[in-house]
């Protein structure tokens, strides 16, 4: 299930740490790109 994949992905402890600014969309548009 993407979204929630997607959630978890945001609430990595690791994102904050992410140079660029990502929302849900973006990782979801990026899990898609990606299967």
């Amino acid at each position: 299930d993407l979204p929630q994949i997607a959630e978890d992905a945001l609430r990595d402890v690791c994102t904050p740490g992410n140079p660029r600014q990502t929302s849900l969309e973006d990782i979801i548009a990026l899990y898609t790109s990606l299967m």
